[in-house]
């Protein structure tokens, strides 16, 4: 058979000349050839889509770091928080004010609300008087 018919008529008239010569009509389906335009059309139009998604991949990326970001803000917060109920306290760092009992032999800290932080045994240095110390006993000498 024939690879084309109807050739010599133009697109429009084809179809008629196809039907009126044909012994039958029926739907098939089969694979159409593309024609050198609209080859040229789609890859023109994969190009645009590669371009497009890979946009939509950068700004997803970003965005999905900035999601990302806020829940770790979150989590180490909350982590904190956990810790924080679980000791029934938090550590803090701030200034502490040095006491030496030198009769207990006890080195204390004192947070500026006047509460013990910290004790503990006094070092042998912290024992050692010099002229210049002062000796508190509450009186006038």
């Amino acid at each position: 058979m024939d690879q084309h018919l109807f050739q010599e008529y133009p697109e429009g008239k084809r179809a008629a000349y196809l039907r009126d010569n044909c012994n039958d009509i029926e739907n098939i389906g089969y694979m159409r050839k593309f024609s050198p335009d609209e080859l040229s059309e789609m890859k023109d139009s994969l190009s645009d889509l590669s371009i497009d998604q890979n946009d939509l991949e950068e700004e997803k990326k970003l965005l999905m770091k900035g999601i990302n970001d806020r829940i770790k803000a979150i989590t180490d917060r909350k982590r904190l928080i956990l810790t924080n109920l679980k000791n029934k306290a938090e550590y803090v760092k701030e200034q502490c004010y040095k006491f030496v009992d030198e009769d207990n032999r006890e080195t204390g800290y004192y947070n500026g609300r006047g509460e013990l932080v910290q004790s503990r045994p006094v070092k042998p240095e912290e024992m050692q008087r010099s002229i210049l110390s002062v000796h508190r006993t509450g009186t006038a000498d």
